[in-house]
């Protein structure tokens, strides 16, 4: 049986991409084509991604579409440097918009000096000379010169947009021999682009200088001679030595060979206290140097770093739509050729049905015509969202998609893990009592001696506690591992042990006070190991995962911030994970959970709670991650795998993020909802205002571009926090 051909995507570049006009136009071209599947267009870098049916289109045919809507699409390069833009290409826009304005005022100045001797009755009423109605063409000319290659192309496809709208709108104020009014839209429309094309490019820059943190050249050491070579970051291979000084940025991800120093990891972690980092620890690409020398081994080439993963990760959440993004692109559809029908009505009915007068009407019908683009209102939303997704990014969270940042706002169950998420994960010691009158100094040293030959975390904690207590030992001889029990071997010539209660009572009945010791450690949510002298008890240790400070504080927020159910999912042992939901104060927990067992228990949530999240490392969590509505991963920035199966990514092990996170998300979608209002609003109070027979075709377009440029500044404050 023959195997259907994969779907492909295909990403482009296109430089005339830069305005809502343009995302409109390409969703008409292309959305509901034979072949296509998805569209991802993000009017902040340029970019088209097509998921696509390669067997119903091809590339080069996707390619041709757009040229013929005047757009050229290259394909996609992650290292693309645009080539320096020309002087018309820089400035056109805005020279000729001087030029419409100039010949504006001298058209102007003309009518008034030929009709200064009839008052200013003759000056209103008095139709233009030739001499200014000549200068008002020019101004109509200098005004429309970048819409025409558009409107054509608009015109061959049929596919109306603004552009085509506004050369009717002109050519039908002349048609009634409105010279003034053609003129002043022709200027006003040109300063409208000039300005939304400054406002979006605002937004751009903003968002583009919260990400941009890498350097582009290293200072790379020659393995051989220890010379310094600066060195293009993209030429520099795992393993080559690079040289960083302080106050600078860190070029790449690598290890710390020589030197120690402070790190700022704010770019990516949001931190906002240095962080000790000396010889053997890792470092990472955009983190500044704060203060002294170091030499790094480099681990990872630039564009595999966790800063440029995370800067592609960004880029292709910003060009992946929020539900409620898709909802204003449907209304726009409808909405646009509604009042272009409602247009050509205001033309024709009035003057028809009841007699009025048809250059009055006519007039008014290219008022609405021109309120019918929906610039303001389709930039209302991506632009709020993708400003949304880049600050959580300066905070050290990467969210990798709309869609997420917005079920963030309907969050309202979170499931969380327990080791390393709300406890630290290195479990260490927290009681130890000797038996029978014994000294504890000798308990401590048959249990480190034998822990020295484990490398089990909790063998671990045994052995950090017996250095910091300042206990010498040497390591045990003859140690073998019983797996699910514990360690045997010899210390000081004696056969010694150590593991847990149940192994401990099949070698000899425990004392009285030993057992009861054992109940109430237990009881507490602690980790017991007995430690014994062949059939005789020296001891117990008690062993518990430190609860992470502030997750009390974290869990009261997340409370107040109206997540209303906070459970745990653990494989611990049930009195281990009912000590810390109690302690944390969660709402619940689940105990001896494998991690399908963890995922099955997630989706029971999502039934009966709707939008959930699971926290965890990403690693053994991601069957359960995967299961919730979103998966959020804990200290990332060292994790490929928690930035790669996480939906979004808390690149620190900040817990305090979370209650941040969900504000924020509810401020993101408070602003794209006033957004769409206002924009929605003033379309409706300018076609009130016009049907009223007030309109007039120049107020039209203030009001637009007002509006673009409202909703685009209203957007920009979710920077400010």
């Amino acid at each position: 049986m023959a195997t259907a051909a994969p779907i492909r995507w295909a990403s482009f570049r296109i430089d005339e991409l830069d305005c809502p006009d343009e995302v409109l136009l390409i969703r008409q071209l292309l959305e509901g084509h034979a072949g296509i599947v998805q569209l991802e267009i993000d009017v902040f870098h340029h970019r088209l991604n097509v998921r696509y049916h390669p067997q119903e289109l091809t590339g080069e045919e996707l390619v041709d579409k757009l040229a013929r809507a005047g757009m050229t699409a290259h394909p996609w390069e992650e290292d693309y440097h645009a080539p320096t833009a020309g002087v018309w290409q820089q400035h056109g826009r805005s020279w000729m918009t001087l030029v419409s304005a100039g010949f504006l005022l001298s058209g102007v100045i003309s009518h008034v000096l030929a009709h200064l001797g009839d008052g200013l009755r003759g000056v209103l009423v008095q139709p233009p000379a030739t001499t200014s109605i000549t200068l008002l063409c020019f101004s109509m000319v200098a005004g429309l010169v970048h819409l025409v290659p558009r409107a054509l192309a608009a015109l061959r496809l049929l596919r109306p947009d603004m552009n085509l709208l506004m050369i009717i709108a002109v050519s039908g104020a002349v048609a009634i021999n409105q010279w003034f009014e053609a003129a002043t839209v022709s200027f006003l429309f040109s300063l409208s682009l000039w300005i939304e094309q400054k406002t979006i490019s605002r937004a751009r820059n903003a968002i583009e200088g919260m990400v941009q943190q890498t350097p582009r050249v290293a200072r790379c050491l020659d393995n051989k001679g220890g010379q310094v070579k600066e060195t293009l970051v993209q030429r520099i291979v795992p393993g080559q030595r690079v040289e960083v000084w302080p106050g600078e940025r860190i070029p790449l991800d690598g290890i710390i060979i020589q030197g120690e120093t402070h790190l700022d990891q704010s770019p990516i972690t949001g931190e906002s206290l240095p962080l000790a980092r000396g010889k053997g620890d890792e470092v990472f690409a955009g983190t500044l140097n704060v203060e002294s020398l170091i030499q790094l081994e480099v681990t990872r080439r630039s564009n595999e770093s966790i800063l440029a993963r995370t800067l592609r990760l960004v880029e292709q959440a910003q060009a992946r739509r929020a539900p409620i993004e898709k909802w204003v692109d449907r209304f726009a559809r409808r909405y646009t050729p509604l009042v272009m029908a409602l247009s050509l009505a205001v033309m024709t009915i009035p003057p028809m049905l009841f007699g009025m007068p048809w250059d009055d009407w006519f007039y008014n019908g290219l008022v609405v015509l021109v309120i019918s683009c929906p610039c303001s209102l389709v930039i209302s939303t991506p632009v709020a969202i993708v400003a949304g997704l880049t600050s959580a990014v300066r905070r050290g969270i990467l969210i990798k998609g709309g869609q997420y940042l917005e079920a963030v706002a309907s969050l309202r169950s979170l499931a969380f893990d327990k080791t390393g998420t709300l406890t630290l994960g290195t479990p260490e010691v927290q009681q130890l009592v000797a038996i029978g009158g014994g000294d504890e100094s000798e308990l401590l040293e048959v249990a480190a001696a034998l822990e020295s030959t484990n490398r089990h975390p909790l063998a671990e904690s045994v052995v950090r506690y017996a250095h910091k207590r300042g206990i010498e030992f040497e390591p045990a001889v003859q140690a073998r591992t019983l797996h699910g029990r514990g360690v045997e071997g010899i210390v000081d010539g004696q056969p010694c042990w150590i593991g847990k209660a149940d192994w401990a009572s099949e070698r000899g009945s425990l004392p009285a006070d030993a057992e009861r010791t054992l109940e109430t450690m237990q009881e507490e949510g602690l980790t017991v190991m007995v430690v014994g002298l062949d059939d005789r008890v020296l001891g117990i240790l008690a062993v518990a995962d430190e609860i992470r400070p502030g997750v009390e504080d974290v869990v009261d927020q997340l409370h107040q911030a109206g997540v209303g159910h906070l459970v745990m999912l653990t494989g611990d042992a049930a009195p281990i994970a009912e000590a810390v939901a109690r302690e944390v104060g969660l709402d619940g927990f689940a105990s001896d959970l494998l991690p399908e067992e963890k995922a099955k228990e997630v989706e029971q949530l999502v039934s009966s709670h709707g939008t959930v999240a699971m926290v965890g490392d990403g690693v053994n969590d991601s069957p359960a991650m995967a299961s919730a509505t979103i998966g959020v991963s804990m200290a990332a920035i060292g994790s490929d795998v928690a930035i790669d199966t996480s939906d979004i990514a808390l690149m620190s092990d900040n817990l305090a993020l979370l209650p941040w996170l969900i504000r924020h998300a509810r401020r993101t979608l408070g602003i794209v909802r006033q957004n769409t209002i206002t924009s929605i609003l003033i379309k409706v109070a300018c076609l009130a205002v016009t049907l009223a027979g007030f309109g007039y075709l120049w107020l039209a377009i203030v009001a637009d571009v007002g509006a673009t440029v409202l909703v685009t500044s209203n957007s920009l404050r979710l920077f400010t926090r």
